[in-house]
């Protein structure tokens, strides 16, 4: 469908950066697209390794505020995430569909 494939709430999968790391290349290998950096659970060392581990493998940065409507997660709002258009213009020059 021309979408990205995007390793969302890292911080999730409840593994060690070294696991992580695995993971990763893992996921690159097979398709992986970028991994969503910001995240209102992460904390600022977390979001700091994320954006390590996008750099060093060239995965496009993504955030989001989980916020799926109140009657979902009434306890997650939308949240501002810092947005760097260095980032915005690498995902958006991004090819959605590959030749």
């Amino acid at each position: 469908a021309g979408g990205k494939a995007v390793l969302a709430h890292p911080c999730q999968l409840g593994c060690s950066h070294g696991r992580l790391e695995e993971i990763l290349r893992a996921l690159k290998d097979a398709g992986l697209d970028g991994i969503e950096c910001f995240y209102p659970r992460h904390s600022p060392e977390q979001t700091a390794a994320y954006l390590r581990l996008a750099d060093k493998y060239g995965l496009h940065i993504t955030g989001g505020s989980d916020f799926h409507g109140e009657a979902v997660r009434p306890d997650t709002f939308l949240t501002p995430i810092p947005l760097n258009l260095d980032w915005l213009g690498t995902f958006q020059n991004a090819q959605l569909v590959p030749n």
